[in-house]
């Protein structure tokens, strides 16, 4: 597919593009501010590439690079926000089991890629005196 980006996001995706290519983009230069859009990683199901590309130089541009993560952290940071689950979606049984053992799997699970919590652990106790169970 073929992309044509403003000037900016032409100039960021140059600065860029080694950092999409090492996590399994093929992006090329077509001509002026033009990409053609040759490969996704796997892990990337979404029907519309040219529109998740777009949204994921956006994510870059507006929460900034986080210098505690390297490119290729800051770069999933911004493909994690762009392809979540979105409020609302219901999910299948197999869905969430997957989800879930990703989550798990991951180094910081309860955490997301903001920082904000991913889970909460309420002791049995306190739901006790919550709900006045004696």
């Amino acid at each position: 597919q073929t992309v044509n980006l403003s000037p900016d996001n032409a100039e960021l995706f140059r600065h860029w593009s080694e950092t999409f290519k090492t996590l399994g983009f093929e992006i090329n230069d077509f001509s002026g501010n033009s990409f053609v859009i040759n490969a996704f990683p796997f892990e990337v199901n979404t029907p519309d590439a040219v529109s998740l590309f777009e949204k994921t130089l956006e994510s870059l541009k507006e929460t900034g690079i986080d210098v505690k993560l390297s490119r290729n952290q800051n770069l999933a940071k911004a493909l994690a926000k762009r392809l979540c689950i979105k409020r609302g979606r219901s999910l299948s049984q197999p869905e969430i089991d997957t989800l879930i053992g990703h989550l798990f799997a991951c180094s910081v699970p309860d955490l997301s890629p903001d920082g904000k919590p991913t889970m909460i652990v309420i002791p049995f106790d306190e739901i006790y005196k919550k709900l006045k169970i004696y």
